[in-house]
């Protein structure tokens, strides 16, 4: 996850490439299913993947409280989300 301020998007320079102040929130999990064949372009496997956590109940709680520390008003926006 990658969380920037609206007012600093607003006030990027054109040739800024990325916002200087941005949180940030990066985990990889065992999927415990086969990988989309899409993965790949990621060079993540299920190999590689095997031995890290599971998505449970505490990631949600830690997404949440990354999210809830955010200043409002949070939009999110997904790639390849449902």
């Amino acid at each position: 996850m990658l969380a920037i301020k609206h007012e600093h998007i607003v006030k990027m320079k054109k040739y800024q490439e990325d916002p200087r102040v941005q949180h940030k929130l990066q985990m990889c999990f065992n999927p415990k299913s086969s990988l989309n064949e899409n993965a790949s372009e990621t060079g993540l496997t299920e190999d590689l993947l095997k031995n890290e956590a599971i998505f449970n109940k505490e990631v949600c709680e830690l997404i949440k409280a990354f999210i809830e520390d955010l200043e409002d008003p949070v939009c999110l926006v997904a790639h390849d989300g449902f």
